[in-house]
């Protein structure tokens, strides 16, 4: 891996850039996203992926999945907001996964011809890719959405911050949605009435 990967790791990062430029000035997506597009960039770079070494270094490639996965989900929680055409995110999103794509690729493409493999996993049963769709978990796009939101909280979720997220929907259709996620085990609740917070299930 080399000069390709990295140039085309920091073209995505100026679309980010541009993208995220219509953002409201204030807003923390915009810096999240900017940061995370920056995070892929410098993981390549730290991880031996762009290595002044002629043998490389492990690349972790589970570390690499999991930078990527944020962004996609910051990608869903912005095109929600409708501040452009969603099909904005849509096309980057996209653009993302196949980046992906190309240097998983690559990596066991280098694996078959070494005996040293490049490739580290650290998380043992990581998302694969397609875990990114809806359909792989059988949910709405909306119940995706929730869960989505509450894997990036550290403190869970009330009420009132699922009503920032999910817009146009009224509280008794975003508390139908979190009970069929609790039923599945995939949310669950502390607390009741309006002190309650949700968090996602391990």
């Amino acid at each position: 891996m080399g000069d390709e990967h990295l140039t085309r790791a920091i073209e995505l990062c100026l679309a980010v850039y541009r993208v995220t430029e219509r953002f409201p000035a204030a807003e923390t997506l915009r810096f999240h996203l900017r940061e995370l597009s920056l995070d892929i960039i410098k993981f390549l770079v730290y991880s031996g992926a762009y290595s002044i070494h002629s043998d490389g270094k492990n690349f972790d490639l589970d570390g690499f999945r999991k930078k990527l996965r944020e962004l996609l989900i910051y990608c869903e929680i912005a095109k929600e907001q409708r501040w452009m055409d969603p099909r904005n995110f849509d096309v980057l999103s996209r653009m993302y996964k196949d980046f992906f794509g190309d240097v998983e690729q690559w990596l066991n493409k280098s694996d078959a011809g070494s005996e040293t493999p490049r490739t580290v996993n650290t998380e043992g049963r990581g998302p694969k890719t397609a875990d990114l769709s809806p359909a792989v978990a059988g949910l709405s796009p909306r119940k995706l959405q929730i869960l989505k939101f509450l894997r990036l909280s550290d403190s869970g979720a009330s009420m009132a911050d699922f009503a920032k997220v999910i817009k146009g929907k009224s509280r008794k259709t975003v508390e139908r949605d979190l009970k069929h996620l609790i039923g599945a085990n995939l949310v669950f609740k502390k607390g009741r009435t309006k002190g309650a917070r949700f968090y996602p299930a391990a």
